[in-house]
């Protein structure tokens, strides 16, 4: 959601100025030696390294608590009514979601927003945002030994465990189709979703 909110009401081709927030880490900290960012290498971090750093300089262009508000009037717009975000990052115990409701957010992401499931897949995209500023992402989002990932987003906490979406291009009754898997509360991701 925070992927979708910054794609709406942010210029994805601009720079942001960096302040890290010092009340998020990130596995792989990237944003501490610098001033400015593209907002396109933003999503990057955010969506292939899983970056809690990004997320909350992304929400800091709007202003942290009006990027909050516009996640949760997106949830609505979409209806998912059992939807809540308390912070754009994922981090909080407080942000509560359901299977069902996730699957709204990626059916409306693939029909309207599919760039920002290839970036998660990390593809290089030929379009006109400015991004590539981080050199060796590692994606968190890939199933390992799984050769039909199309892109999907992971997450982890203590109170939701482990997390995903996931597409994936299968033979069904001899057409490609795209299915999602979506997990929560998940002990081992890669082996449910292979299940």
């Amino acid at each position: 959601m925070t992927a979708v909110v910054a794609a709406e009401n942010i210029d994805l081709d601009g720079r942001v100025r960096v302040t890290s927030p010092t009340f998020v880490t990130s596995l792989i900290p990237r944003l501490s030696e610098r001033s400015s960012v593209s907002m396109y290498s933003l999503l990057q971090l955010l969506l292939v390294e899983s970056s809690n750093e990004a997320a909350e300089t992304i929400a800091g262009e709007v202003g942290r608590d009006k990027f909050i508000e516009a996640m949760n009037a997106k949830a609505r717009q979409l209806g998912m009514m059992n939807t809540k975000f308390t912070d754009p990052s994922g981090l909080s115990a407080e942000n509560v979601s359901t299977i069902g409701d996730l699957h709204r957010l990626i059916k409306y992401i693939y029909n309207d927003r599919n760039f920002i499931i290839d970036i998660t897949a990390d593809k290089k995209l030929p379009n006109a945002h400015i991004g590539g500023e981080f050199d060796g992402l590692i994606n968190f989002n890939e199933v390992k030994d799984m050769d039909n990932f199309v892109g999907g987003k992971v997450g982890e906490t203590l109170a939701a465990g482990q997390t995903s979406i996931s597409l994936h291009t299968l033979q069904i009754q001899g057409e490609e189709r795209t299915v999602v898997v979506i997990l929560l509360g998940s002990k081992s991701r890669a082996e449910d979703t292979k299940k």
